[in-house]
This record gives structure tokens, sequence and C-alpha cells, in this order.
């Protein structure tokens, strides 16, 4: 008789706790057909923290348990008395979400913008999760930029992320330059130590893509809309920030998903070389052994997303 063997545990599941964090504009909500993909999205990255933009409860309900089933049972939903068709922002978290005393917002950005603080092993950090408006109403950007800003000098001292579709950026290259009110704000939050994750700079220190396009409009122009800032306290405790294009190009959503580790403590992970997410752009593989829920309402365990017959519309 042979004795059980005992395996030691792998150096890299010994590394230090890292948190990561997730945002994404999920399109009005999702819809039957799509929610099933975005549910495989954001389990596939495994956030500790997600931030979803145009969450709809008449759709997300679902969505919700699945991401509380994975340990993000902490909910933080904005503006929860207007009508359920609506979008609004939401916060899911594994770890307790605590407000904050914040300068009283526009109107504009009621059901667009929370902020919380995480507690227990989230260490404090200060999330703000916004979706600011476009310049379709130029008026309600400028209120949003404005507030924005004000915020963020407010807590500049702090270990503070900003997160999510911003609608703006200053990236050279923009069909028509950055809009003005963009530019201004975000050239006080760089003069007052905040930081872009994506940051070209950092290419060569940390595990950062560089600035890339996030959406593309009806008429062809490609921008980066989505964001994660920094603030000086927390800019070296990054780990990892990279965006997942795969969903945008699928068509599950018109936006790319934004994902950034950042290291507890102020200790990297000591498994550098692993991949925050799988980004799919240049690759023809799909991950194999995917769970998806069949039409007959079974989960089962499939080898490529490329099987969407399988997903009910």
């Amino acid at each position: 008789m042979h004795p059980t063997p005992v395996y030691a545990p792998r150096v890299d599941d010994q590394r230090p706790q890292s948190l990561r964090l997730l945002a994404w504009n999920i399109l009005h909500g999702g819809s039957s057909r799509r929610l099933p993909h975005i549910a495989l999205e954001l389990v596939e990255h495994r956030p500790d923290v997600a931030v979803i933009s145009e969450f709809r409860p008449t759709l997300g309900g679902q969505l919700l348990a699945i991401l509380a089933d994975r340990g993000l049972r902490h909910i933080a939903e904005a503006n929860t008395g207007i009508a359920p068709t609506r979008n609004r922002i939401l916060i899911a978290s594994r770890y307790p979400l605590m407000e904050i005393e914040a300068e009283p917002m526009p109107p504009c950005l009621a059901r667009r913008v929370l902020v919380r603080r995480l507690g227990a092993e989230g260490a404090g950090l200060l999330v703000t999760a916004a979706h600011l408006p476009d310049d379709w109403t130029p008026s309600a950007a400028l209120h949003g930029w404005a507030w924005l800003t004000r915020h963020a000098l407010a807590h500049r001292e702090e270990s503070h992320i900003i997160l999510g579709d911003l609608n703006g950026s200053r990236d050279s290259g923009q069909p028509g330059g950055a809009p003005p009110h963009v530019a201004h704000a975000m050239g006080r939050l760089w003069t007052a130590g905040y930081a872009d994750a994506f940051d070209p700079s950092r290419c060569d220190q940390t595990r950062v893509s560089r600035p890339e396009t996030t959406w593309k409009s009806h008429w062809g122009h490609e921008l980066r809309l989505d964001h994660a800032l920094l603030s000086a306290s927390l800019t070296p405790a990054l780990v990892a920030a990279e965006y997942a294009h795969s969903p945008r190009k699928n068509g599950v959503s018109d936006h790319s998903a934004v994902l950034v580790a950042l290291a507890l403590g102020g200790h990297p992970p000591i498994d550098t070389d692993a991949k925050l997410a799988k980004n799919h752009v240049n690759s023809a593989i799909e991950p194999m052994c995917r769970p998806c829920l069949t039409t007959d309402g079974v989960i089962k365990r499939r080898g490529s997303r490329r099987e969407s017959k399988l997903f009910k519309e």
C-alpha cells in the first residue's frame, strides 16, 4: 500500500495579498443575450472590487448573485430612488463599503458617482467610482468634471483611486483634440499629484499597458474614455494595469474593461510574470473550460465562447 503523497504549496500561491479592481461600462444594463457573457467576463477576471457603469436592477439581479457567490457581497448602488429601468453606477466589493462625507454632488451625478472606503483588508482605500456625463450634454459634463476635480483635490493626501468611464481624455491624436474642460481638469489633477495608471513612463517598471482606446464611435473615432487615476500616495502600490478589449471586440459591450492590481501593505506580489487578466486581442485561442448557462438552464463547462448558440437569447 502506497502512502498518500503530500504536496507542498506552490511558491506563487504564497504571494502577499493584492487588491484587484475592475471597472466596466456594460452598455444599458446588458440584455438577456449579453448578460451571460458579461457574467463570464466578470468571473474570469476575479476582481475584489467591481465598478459597473450603466447597471440596471431590472436586468442585473442575476449578475449580483453571481458576484455574491464569488465573495463580492457588499453592494453600493447610486440613487436607488430612480426607476429600475434607468442606468446607474454600482460597486460590488469583497470588503465592507463605508460611506464618507463628501462634497454634495450636482444633480447630473446623482446616479453616476459613488464614493466609498474599503474596510477590513481593503486597507481603507478610498474608491471614487465615476461615469461622468458626455459632451452631448455640455453643461452636465462641465459640472461633472468640476465636482470631480474639487473632490479629488480634497482627498489627494489619501490612498485614493478614481475609476470608471470618465467620458474624456487628454491623449494626443484624438479627433478634435481633448475637450478644454477635460484638459483643464486633468491638468489640475496631475499638478496635485494624481497619476494615470496607464502612464507609459511606468511600463518598464510594472506590468502596465500603454494607453489604448477603449471605445469606438458609430462614425469610426476611437477614444480612451475609461480610466484609473491614482493619488500620489497610492501610485507606488500599482502592480499592474491593463484593458480587457475582447468583450468590446466581441460585441458584449461598447467599452473595454479597466483592470488594476494594487499591492496591499506596499509590497508587490512575487508572481510578477502572471497576467492580471486574459486579453485576447492578439490571440485566437479562447480560454478552455468556461462555465456557461445553456438553453436548458444547466451550468456546463464548455471549451469556447464561440459556441454562442448555447447561451440564452
